[in-house]
């Protein structure tokens, strides 16, 4: 991406020469462009933030809080200034949360990986269950001994900066796409022109393990809730509950029933009996957590990128009657379904990067690689599906451990190394999404009141534009080669305009 001098302190000028770089903002009504101009880099005409600014008649709506429930957000990033690390958490280090704590000395006798005793961060979360629907006794009680803990015990305040540079590179990357913030007039300006989709919402980063358990899922969730947040964005899969580790029976009959059970889990059947009764409880009671804050705050959730029908987990909940997760598949610059999205019950779809697909249903090849040998090229298949090289640009950590993996220095003065990467799969789509409800979040305030799940979900559907056919979603590409357009299921591709448009007409609820 170019380097830019900016004349203005509008975001919407801060992307204007550089927009080639963010063609899915254009792709998806964040930007829209003079068509008549013809030079290199048409002039951003117009912006979603300039909407949303007119209708509040100030410079900007009140900004959206965003939980973004992920591996964490790198700190220091200077177009990340949107982020809020006071409120940030890590679960992944310690249940009861942890916070990196830069400035502090550290305690006499104590190492930098120990840790300080801090009040409890989740002391803002209400004791009253009823708000999360009908519970068992026995799911009642287990959800209140985790709600008591979690507002009594202490969490810690420690040095954790080698944790939140290591591992975070698809939270950073996930946080720029959706709240990333050119920092203009400010000691942290890049001098590189890069927005994410609402650059003026704040980012609350709960950060999980790679692995996570139902219990520090289940505080995340409560944590994003206590945060107030307007949207969750779950841009990753959690282990599937189907696929759960048993727990030991008392099995009369010996090994069968047991077996039975696990093959049931395996292959998504139950047996007679009750396949929850032999799985760890806390799966199910996440569950209806999921569901049940769903209803209320909208919770944006990656489609999976194996290729299949079936949707990963939580994003498979999108399909329960009543529910505001929203599940988020991909598409390719072309417009078409991206070689590795998951389909089927998708919410809706938005742009990211693509893959080769070689196989009976269809062949999807890169013209300028050479991963398959020329045989197989050549061999066919049923439909022809043209292959896009656009990828998503998205913020990443310094170093090594990011994708981009470049070690030089950081922040380093004008060498801005390791900055920028390419990003794709489903997470960047449902990183897109995500800023997408959290400007409908700012224009349902305007409109008088808050943005549940359901609604946010109805709206997405029902303003999605249709996928082109045999024309290109992003500015600038060519048109693709004569190909038969991939079903997209029901789904369509999203529209901030028309979304934001919607909820500013009324189509938000009114205040509760």
């Amino acid at each position: 991406m170019p380097e830019t001098k900016h004349q203005t302190t509008s975001a919407a000028a801060s992307v204007e020469e550089a927009y080639d770089g963010l063609w899915h903002l254009v792709a998806v009504g964040v930007l829209e462009l003079d068509d008549d101009d013809g030079g290199p880099c048409p002039r951003v005409l117009r912006t979603v933030w300039d909407t949303i600014a007119e209708a509040a008649r100030t410079d900007t709506a009140s900004p959206a809080r965003v939980a973004l429930i992920d591996v964490g957000v790198g700190e220091g990033h200077p177009d990340l200034g949107s982020v809020a690390g006071a409120e940030a958490i890590d679960l992944a280090t310690h249940p009861a949360g942890a916070r990196y704590r830069p400035d502090d000395a550290e305690p006499e006798g104590k190492t930098a990986d120990e840790g300080r005793k801090a009040d409890s961060f989740f002391a803002a979360l209400g004791g009253d269950l009823t708000r999360f629907g009908p519970l068992t006794q026995a799911q009642t009680e287990r959800l209140g001994a985790i709600v008591s803990r979690l507002r009594h015990a202490p969490g810690t305040r420690r040095r954790t900066a080698f944790y939140d540079r290591a591992f975070p590179a698809h939270g950073t990357a996930a946080a720029g796409l959706i709240v990333g913030d050119p920092g203009l007039g400010t000691e942290r300006e890049a001098g590189i022109a890069y927005a994410g989709v609402d650059p003026y919402s704040r980012l609350i980063p709960i950060k999980t393990a790679f692995d996570p358990d139902p219990e520090s899922l289940v505080a995340a969730l409560l944590y994003a809730e206590a945060m107030r947040a307007d949207v969750i964005v779950v841009p990753r899969e959690f282990p599937d509950p189907l696929l759960a580790p048993m727990v030991s029976l008392p099995d009369a009959g010996g090994s069968g029933d047991a077996c039975a059970r696990k093959r049931a889990a395996l292959h998504g059947s139950k047996p007679e009996d009750d396949l929850d009764a032999g799985r760890d409880p806390d799966w199910e009671l996440l569950r209806r957590l999921l569901v049940a804050i769903s209803r209320t705050i909208p919770i944006v959730a990656a489609a999976g990128n194996s290729g299949e029908s079936q949707l990963v987990y939580p994003a498979s909940l999108a399909e329960i009657e009543g529910a505001g997760i929203i599940a988020v598949g991909a598409v390719s610059a072309y417009g078409y379904r991206a070689g590795y999205s998951n389909g089927g019950p998708v919410t809706v779809y938005a742009p990211s990067d693509d893959s080769e697909v070689l196989d009976r249903r269809q062949a999807r090849l890169d013209p300028e690689g050479a991963t398959q040998p020329p045989e197989i090229r050549a061999a066919g298949a049923a439909t022809t599906v043209p292959f896009s090289r656009r990828t998503i640009v998205a913020t990443d950590l310094p170093g090594d451990w990011g994708y981009a993996g470049d070690a030089r220095a950081f922040p380093g003065g004008a060498d801005r190394g390791g900055l920028y990467a390419a990003f794709g799969g489903t997470s960047a789509a449902t990183a897109i999404v995500g800023g997408v409800v959290a400007l409908m979040a700012r224009a349902a305030r305007i409109a008088g009141g808050p943005l549940d799940g359901p609604t946010a979900k109805r709206i997405l559907r029902e303003t999605g534009r249709d996928a082109p056919a045999r024309a290109p979603v992003a500015p600038g590409e060519p048109p693709p080669p004569d190909a038969e357009p991939v079903a997209l299921s029901d789904a369509r591709i999203v529209d901030a305009g028309a979304a934001v448009a919607a909820v500013l007409a009324g189509g938000a609820p009114p205040p509760r």
